[in-house]
């Protein structure tokens, strides 16, 4: 897989090509987000959800967890706020505490 990364003071910004997210149906997966958010790094995968993996051992063949659902083409973090532009282009947000598989985007900006 083939990632970027841009680092600003506390956020990331990363895109993912051909990683290995974990192929799981909504339905089928609960997953409620832990006050150990910010030991991961968050990214969006081909189909547009929210993955995340461990910082501690990060690795090109490590295991990406599906955590959010959504149509969120790039994603950036500020503090405990994750911010996505959606495929429409326009930006969205969700607070770390309240992403969940089953947690709906709210719109970021008017417009």
């Amino acid at each position: 897989w083939m990632a970027l990364a841009t680092m600003f003071t506390d956020s990331l910004a990363i895109v993912l090509k051909n990683a290995n997210l974990e192929e799981t149906d909504f339905e089928e997966a609960a997953f409620e987000m832990g006050e150990d958010f910010a030991e991961y790094i968050y990214a969006t995968g081909t189909n547009n959800h929210v993955y995340r993996q461990p910082l501690k051992g990060l690795s090109t063949a490590g295991h990406w967890q599906f955590v959010g659902k959504g149509s969120v083409i790039s994603l950036i973090a500020d503090g405990e706020l994750l911010i996505g532009i959606g495929d429409n282009k326009k930006p969205y947000k969700q607070s770390f505490p309240e992403l969940s598989t089953s947690s709906d985007w709210h719109h970021a900006a008017r417009g």
